[in-house]
């Protein structure tokens, strides 16, 4: 039985891994195989949870991408300090 189709996502932001001040936006955008829905999304920072919003509008995407949803954008505010190493961000659906 053939795999599901993968998910499809690109980080925004932020420019570059080195961030200038402890507060850190992740934005971008996530396009879920066919048959799925992101409802839910949260950035982790070794391991510590900052609450995203999923379904912010992306017109520039869905005129791109023929089966992108309208509302693909996502963000999240998030807290990093001295030390930290792993950025992760989880989806459910």
């Amino acid at each position: 039985m053939p795999d599901a189709p993968a998910f499809r996502f690109h980080l925004d932001a932020p420019a570059d891994w080195r961030p200038t001040s402890a507060q850190l936006v992740v934005s971008g955008w996530l396009v879920p195989a066919p048959g799925q829905s992101c409802l839910d999304l949260r950035a982790r920072i070794d391991g510590a949870v900052f609450l995203g919003i999923s379904g912010l509008p992306r017109p520039d995407l869905a005129a791109a991408m023929a089966h992108a949803p309208v509302r693909a954008g996502f963000t999240a505010r998030t807290t990093v300090w001295q030390g930290a190493r792993i950025l992760a961000l989880d989806w459910h659906d």
